[in-house]
């Protein structure tokens, strides 16, 4: 059996595998596919860590305390540097929820399970996901998941013997690859967090280090060349649209693996990785990696845009300086013959007194709901604006609940509801100032609204077992229908939602199809989809004898406003360094859904409220009141000063109906 020796182009490897990463959450689009870099990380991770367990079995010296003392050696200290450094600046420029989230992620780190936080929160790709300062922390957690568990699991199957341990590796991993294809078809988010479904990549490593340690490291130039290759091939093809982990991942992940087969020595790409800029940025590969996001977020934080290309390249050489002198001062001072807390119960006590002390932030700033009383005054107040909807009818009714009479009301509840709000998340924001004005007008509504739920009947995604929308706005529109009581039926979404698949700003989300039509499968097809269904939705509305009111879409932006507001405030900037939207803009986003809901609205005789001219009436379409108040709660949803913009001009048409 081959002992394990150092192999300088494993260093260089680490180098391939970082500096795609760094460039990717800096925003460079040239590397739409740097994240594959974690994946090959997690390659070398299984490789080295299987091959130090197996010498160690092999030679009758296991300890699984000396190993963790090991990894503990390795890890923590860098981490908790970065952390520590980290807090200051969350505290400046956070705001509350931004905070909460901050010292929430600082706890699960704590615990080694930030991949399961970021799972709950949010997606990877999500534009918020750039903003979080340890959102790279949950591939640290993967492989902390992976030393916890793996050791264990090679010490107890050892005595079965190298071969049937290599085919139990072999069986782990298709069942890992197996949940990882299934995953990212069902549950997108949580199979890229989550170790079942990251297990097999780690193994590969785990599988290359049984093969190097049988028959040692071959020299294939073709092989190695392939490997590298595919690596570099896979940044560059690859996107945040790319199904991940999957079938694609066999390309960063098998190219890795080739190189740490096949890379010997004497071929060109083992030359190439051991030149010493290669090795020089993998020795400080893992210092690079903790410190390039919190630099790229606090940018980001501290920014009301997008940062500059100049500042972003200036923040990846600090980044490499900050790596350098971790390197040298953090990570080598605790490893070595003369380490500090050279005693395992030193290190140990030390490093959960300070794991402790994090995970204590962690609860305390969660329980303080991000600490607000570190801002002032004025930031706190345009945080603390109303929300739009406080009835908890927003996905508050299933298809079911709708057709065995259950309603939603809002207004005067003791009154029967002469009038129906269907719609979605859009809808719903309108329903505490629409509620309070109708009470004073002695009326009520019955509220049908869902996520991302079209108010149009026999329209759905392309994949009608994943929408439950068709049977829920199909049984709200049969529900009112059959009601004599509703006269009045009030259709409000973010249609552009639909004719596009999108929302504004974002990447392609669905296609949507009328009446089962899978021909109209695409996103091309939306429109015509949109335009069937609204058609036919107005005509059953029509026959029925109902006065429809339309809501054309309200203007959505690339930001979240109440925050971008706050850091305008926070750091005295001007509101005019914010992104605008131009009435070109929200005419080219609404242009097709506009059309249609306006040319079927005259051929049914329906009023139309035109939202574009409450809100664009000015040259730019407006996200404030002249009292520096905001009037959405996000990008795309009016808060209560929004929405009674909106509801002063539909209760004038309410009540001419």
């Amino acid at each position: 059996m081959s002992t394990m020796k150092y192999r300088p182009e494993i260093d260089g490897l680490r180098a391939v595998a970082v500096i795609p990463v760094v460039l990717y959450h800096s925003g460079f689009a040239l590397f739409s596919g740097g994240y594959v870099g974690v994946d090959v990380f997690f390659v070398i991770s299984g490789y080295l860590i299987t091959t130090i367990l197996i010498n160690d079995l092999a030679q009758g010296r296991f300890c699984l305390w000396r190993f963790y003392e090991r990894r503990a050696r390795r890890i923590l200290p860098a981490l908790s540097v970065v952390i520590a450094a980290s807090i200051p600046f969350a505290w400046m420029w956070m705001l509350p929820m931004q905070f909460k989230d901050f010292a929430q992620s600082i706890a699960a780190v704590s615990l080694f399970a930030s991949n399961i936080l970021f799972w709950q929160e949010s997606g990877y790709f999500a534009a918020a996901a750039e903003q979080k300062p340890l959102l790279h922390t949950w591939s640290l957690a993967v492989e902390e998941q992976y030393y916890l568990l793996f050791p264990l699991f090679l010490f107890f199957a050892w005595r079965y013997g190298r071969d049937r341990v290599f085919w139990m590796l072999v069986g782990a991993s298709i069942v890992s690859f197996a949940m990882s294809e299934w995953g990212w078809r069902n549950r997108p988010v949580a199979n890229f967090y989550l170790t079942p479904m990251r297990a097999w990549e780690l193994f590969a490593g785990s599988l290359a280090a049984m093969i190097v340690l049988r028959r040692g490291v071959r020299a294939h130039e073709l092989f190695a060349g392939i490997g590298i290759i595919a690596i570099v091939a896979s940044v560059f093809l690859f996107d945040a649209q790319t199904p991940f982990p999957s079938f694609y991942t066999v390309l960063p992940v098998g190219g890795a693996v080739l190189v740490v087969l096949f890379g010997g020595s004497q071929t060109w790409v083992a030359r190439m990785l051991s030149l010493r800029v290669f090795v020089g940025v993998g020795l400080i590969s893992y210092s690079l990696y903790l410190w390039h996001q919190p630099l790229f977020a606090f940018a980001r934080i501290r920014s009301l845009q997008e940062p500059d290309l100049a500042l972003m390249w200036g923040l990846i050489g600090l980044a490499v300086l900050l790596a350098y002198l971790t390197w040298r001062f953090v990570e080598q001072p605790f490893r070595g013959r003369n380490a500090w807390m050279a005693r395992p119960r030193d290190l140990f006590v030390g490093s959960g007194a300070v794991l402790l002390g994090f995970a204590a932030f962690g609860v305390w700033g969660h329980l303080s709901n991000g600490a607000g009383f570190r801002l002032p005054n004025n930031v706190s107040t345009i945080m603390a604006a109303r929300a739009g909807d406080s009835s908890g009818c927003h996905n508050g009714l299933t298809a079911a609940a709708v057709l065995d009479g259950e309603t939603c009301l809002i207004g005067r509840e003791e009154i029967a509801p002469q009038i129906a709000i269907i719609g979605d998340s859009h809808a719903a924001r309108i329903s505490d100032a629409l509620s309070e004005r109708l009470d004073g007008a002695g009326k009520s509504a019955a509220t049908f609204n869902a996520s991302w739920c079209a108010p149009l009947m026999r329209f759905s995604t392309d994949t009608p077992s994943k929408d439950g929308c068709t049977s829920f706005i199909g049984a709200a529109i049969t529900r009112v229908i059959d009601d004599p009581e509703i006269k009045t039926v009030i259709l409000f979404a973010e249609w552009a939602n639909y004719t596009k698949g999108a929302r504004f700003g974002d990447d392609v989300l669905a296609a949507y199809v009328f009446d089962g039509d899978i021909s109209l499968g695409n996103i091309l097809q939306n429109p015509l989809a949109f335009d069937q269904a609204v058609q036919f939705t107005f005509s059953q509305l029509e026959r029925a004898g109902k006065d429809v009111i339309v809501i054309l879409p309200t203007p959505e932006y690339q930001f979240n406003v109440p925050q971008a507001m706050a850091k305008v405030a926070l750091f005295e900037q001007s509101v005019t360094d914010l992104p605008v939207v131009t009435k070109a803009i929200y005419t080219e986003r609404n242009m097709d859904a506009i059309a249609t809901l306006t040319r079927y609205a005259d051929e049914f005789g329906f009023p139309v409220l035109n939202a574009y001219n409450v809100f664009c009436a000015a040259q730019n379409c407006i996200f404030k009141t002249e009292k520096f108040e905001a009037l959405y709660e996000d990008s795309n949803h009016l808060n209560y000063a929004g929405a009674q913009l909106l509801v002063d001009p539909l209760m004038d048409i309410i009540v001419r109906r």
